[in-house]
């Protein structure tokens, strides 16, 4: 039986969070520990200046041991993987998110820093988020059927650490909805821009504004793109970049070596 961690930035009570859990359910052995209450966009924050309490939840059932914390998605991945799970951990999971992630997304996201701090501790890690934004009306169930049916393509061989999946659903209903895609990251998209306005006593304030719904992306094979076109996405990360690094590292050795030369007079 594989043991999965489970975390969110939408907080312990969070209905995506439930219904994410109970699909997981059948796959294997959960565990969950979650922020006390929202934390989105805080990225890969961790707690420095106070304490961490973890207090035991029964929110999702006997059969799920949970835990509530005062810190962030990663301080939750954290906490599991050096104190409170003692037993191995296959996968972990961090979701599911109300509000699609995307794009430059994935440097902000407290859902997705939540899987890629399990990065670090070499632990396969997926976030998943849902394309739906109106807690009010959101509809968990279709989410969590497209879900399943990934889960089992995905866990029949979970593929190497240090790799973060970043999937998407689409908020569409069944006659819409065309399936699983591979998708590309679109980073040119600016999802995010500042909306200029008057405050109290006509100052200027500057506010973040969320265009995810006005913004296109022309790249057929992206995450922006798949998911406008009632896809489920899934992309993969490498947050370490360090095949990047080595390459970096040996470019700048041959530049050094290079400026030596001229330097010394070789040439």
């Amino acid at each position: 039986m594989k043991t999965f961690l489970v975390t969110n930035d939408d907080g312990i009570f969070a209905p995506g969070l439930l219904a994410f859990v109970d699909v997981l359910q059948h796959f294997g052995k959960v565990y969950v520990i979650a922020p006390d209450k929202e934390r989105s966009a805080i990225s890969q924050s961790i707690t420095l200046r106070q304490p961490i309490e973890a207090k035991e939840s029964n929110v999702f059932g006997r059969n799920v041991q949970a835990w509530s914390i005062n810190g962030t998605p990663t301080d939750a991945i954290k906490l599991g993987c050096d104190v409170l799970i003692t037993s191995p951990i296959d996968v972990v999971f961090s979701g599911m998110n109300l509000g699609a992630n995307v794009g430059r997304d994935l440097f902000y996201s407290g859902t997705v820093s939540g899987a890629r701090e399990a990065i670090s501790y070499d632990i396969p890690a997926v976030a998943v988020s849902y394309d739906e934004y109106d807690i009010e009306t959101v509809d968990f169930q279709r989410a969590t059927k497209r879900m399943y049916e990934w889960l089992s393509l995905f866990l029949e061989d979970v593929v190497a650490s240090r790799h973060l999946w970043n999937v998407n659903i689409p908020a569409s209903d069944d006659e819409q909805y065309r399936g699983m895609r591979w998708a590309t990251i679109d980073l040119d998209i600016q999802r995010y821009r500042h909306m200029v306005s008057k405050g109290p006593h006509q100052r200027t304030i500057y506010w973040l504004t969320d265009y995810r719904q006005d913004v296109q992306s022309l790249d057929e094979q992206s995450d922006f793109y798949l998911l406008n076109a009632h896809f489920l996405t899934t992309s993969t990360w490498h947050p370490l970049r360090l095949h990047y690094e080595v390459e970096a590292k040996q470019q700048w050795l041959e530049k050094m070596e290079h400026h030596a030369l001229i330097k010394r007079g070789g040439y």
